[in-house]
């Protein structure tokens, strides 16, 4: 699951906008994560999780008072965030499996 959803992600790139190394690793974690919801609580709490992300970073761009477009990359880009979906998907694998 996390392969589709990283290269959903980087289709962009032909839209004009570059991926670096830290963000197509971080979309790939969250595809991941994603994915172990998906298996063992079922498409919506997968969806609804995308959806909690997603809100909160357009939040926080209304925060910080910048385009979503730019805090978006700046935090699926941050190593902090590769590190936190990594940890929240181990820890689904050893809770869950």
């Amino acid at each position: 699951g996390s392969i589709p959803f990283g290269i959903l992600h980087l289709i962009g790139n032909f839209f004009g906008q570059s991926r670096r190394f830290s963000q197509i690793l971080g979309i790939s974690l969250a595809g991941f994560m994603l994915s172990l919801v998906y298996l063992n609580f079922g498409l919506l709490s997968a969806f609804l999780c995308h959806l909690v992300w997603n809100s909160t970073v357009d939040g926080w761009a209304k925060v910080f008072d910048t385009e979503a477009k730019s805090i978006t990359e700046s935090i699926e880009g941050s190593w902090i965030t590769c590190g936190f979906l990594g940890l929240t998907s181990l820890v689904l694998i050893l809770m869950l499996g």
